[in-house]
């Protein structure tokens, strides 16, 4: 296979992991205790150690270590998982929560930092959708899974073991996979040799890209809070971890079939009204969930936002990548991810907070209206197009 071909597959395993991991976690907490405020400690947790070494690890990829970046996310991904299924206590959950959030951004910055060196320009948003297609298709099948598992099983405490055991596996398998000869990398090196690291200062204050990173980090935030309140809304509500687990996997499925029809898509529509049209309709189908009780409604809410998510997240890496030169777009990619960190350190903090004081329905107002405001933004800022890295 090719070394795309490799890399959908790697990525396809890790993120069925990551994602079915963050549900089980989340019960994993319930079971031992945890109120929503450490919740919210908890999912911050995934990002807060991460956050510091995003920048550090595309300048990396640049410089062409592709492979050692790719490996080490599936190493410390296995090791995640172990001590999740075996922490006694929410102290070791947060440890284990640390090590995949290390794990998942290892793979995401040499993921995202080797798309555009097999691509051209004009074969962007077509690359990064058709890999996002791979971080749906993971994320569609493990949670179900994770969510079958649990339901079968003779109590919900020993399903959430046997299914952190096969997502170990999985894991593995992943692991395993960057070992073929088709995911050597160092050869893309030499293609930036001698090209001078743009300075981090001067791709923040290009024109666009905060308003990129922005907009990447409301959507990614939202996804994330939803994941994690949701389970608890369900309890809240009578949803079983099944309903629970279906109603995530319809926010998946979407998205993969946004991005299997990326292509399509943006032939007929410009960059700025998918991004803006995608993030709006979003909006009013998060604020609803504070209000609907009915797990079909929510189901369905889901369906739309995660549809909506699905054109919006790849495109979000399109932009960023445009904004730079090609020897410096792995360490923009990576800066993007870098924001989307922290969101995810500060907003879960804060919407543990606000649903101990205000009820778990207050986080999905919070959501709804922040993803209102990043499509007046992304509106304002692409009017114009994206600005043209220097030469």
């Amino acid at each position: 296979m090719t070394a795309f071909r490799w890399l959908f597959v790697v990525t396809a395993l890790l993120q069925s992991t990551f994602a079915a991991t963050k549900v089980l976690i989340i019960y994993r907490a319930i079971e031992l205790g945890g109120s929503a405020s450490e919740i919210g400690v908890l999912v911050a947790l995934y990002a807060v150690v991460p956050l510091v070494a995003a920048l550090p690890l595309g300048r990396a990829v640049d410089r062409g270590h592709v492979s050692i970046v790719m490996r080490s996310g599936g190493v410390l991904t296995i090791a995640g998982v172990v001590l999740v299924a075996a922490g006694p206590n929410l102290i070791a959950l947060g440890a284990a929560n640390i090590l995949i959030g290390c794990g998942q951004m290892c793979s995401m910055v040499s993921a995202q930092g080797l798309i555009p060196r097999l691509s051209t320009d004009d074969e962007l948003d077509r690359r990064f959708g058709a890999w996002s297609v791979a971080t749906s298709l993971g994320q569609t099948l493990g949670v179900p899974l994770a969510g079958l598992v649990v339901h079968v099983a003779p109590s919900r405490d020993i399903g959430v073991g046997w299914a952190l055991l096969g997502f170990a596996v999985a894991s593995v398998a992943a692991s395993a996979a960057t070992l073929v000869p088709a995911l050597r990398f160092e050869p893309f090196a030499r293609n930036i040799a001698g090209r001078d690291p743009q300075p981090t200062s001067q791709m923040l204050t290009t024109p666009g890209m905060r308003s990129a990173m922005l907009a990447s980090v409301i959507v990614l935030v939202s996804i994330d809070l939803l994941m994690a309140y949701l389970p608890l809304l369900g309890v809240e509500r009578g949803f079983g971890v099944l309903a629970v687990t279906l109603i995530l996997t319809a926010r998946s499925g979407s998205a993969l079939i946004a991005r299997v029809l990326m292509t399509p898509i943006r032939a007929r529509f410009s960059r700025e009204q998918v991004m803006v049209t995608s993030t709006l309709i979003s909006a009013p189908t998060v604020l609803a969930l504070a209000i609907v009780g009915n797990p079909w409604i929510v189901g369905a809410c889901m369906v739309v936002a995660g549809f909506a998510w699905g054109l919006a997240q790849p495109l979000s890496m399109t932009w960023v990548a445009s904004l730079v030169t090609p020897a410096n777009r792995a360490s923009a990619l990576s800066l993007r991810i870098t924001g989307n960190r922290v969101g995810q350190v500060a907003v879960p903090l804060a919407a543990g907070g606000l649903s101990s004081a205000a009820g778990v329905s207050s986080v999905f107002v919070v959501i709804g209206t922040a993803l209102f405001v990043s499509a007046l933004n992304t509106r304002r800022s692409l009017r114009g197009g994206p600005a043209a890295p220097a030469p």
